[in-house]
């Protein structure tokens, strides 16, 4: 290998340090702005399942149907804000589990209740049949959560009519 002079060996040593500096800048501005987003937007599902209750409590179909879809839209934007504050982590080596055991047939309802507005828009249809209310499951529910929305979601996104 070539022995590089002193001047290069410097400017290489201070483009890696400058390069580290902006990459911790940026978990930190990662960080920050994903609390700053995540707290108004908690603030709107609460508003929103709160409106949903009381429309169902009224009989009001159409405003319980609307609140619904701004309470799911509104949980997904808040897993992408959250999937951005987990890059963060994964790059900085601190992304925490939380192992735990859950039923697999709740949680792919409850994902397909979050993209079936998603599949509609572009014409597309989602079908899960499942065979048994038992099957559980141990690992990280919020990752697998966030994996299978990801999943959907881009599959909703980049499929017409399927």
């Amino acid at each position: 290998m070539t022995d590089y002079p002193a001047y290069i060996k410097r400017m290489l040593g201070q483009a890696r340090d400058q390069a580290m500096a902006a990459n911790r800048a940026k978990s930190t501005f990662l960080a920050h702005m994903s609390h700053e987003l995540r707290t108004p937007l908690n603030a709107v599902i609460g508003y929103g399942e709160l409106i949903q209750e009381l429309a169902e409590e009224r009989g009001i179909q159409d405003i319980q149907t609307d609140t619904g879809h701004i309470v799911r839209s509104a949980q997904h934007l808040l897993t992408l804000i959250n999937d951005i504050l987990d890059l963060s982590k994964i790059e900085a080596g601190k992304l925490d589990m939380t192992i735990e055991s859950f039923s697999v047939d709740a949680l792919a309802r409850e994902v397909v209740e979050i993209v079936q507005p998603m599949m509609s828009d572009n014409h597309n249809t989602l079908k899960v049949l499942i065979q048994t209310d038992e099957l559980k499951a141990h690992t990280d529910r919020i990752k697998v959560r966030q994996t299978l929305l990801n999943l959907l979601s881009n599959a909703a996104k980049f499929t017409h009519n399927g």
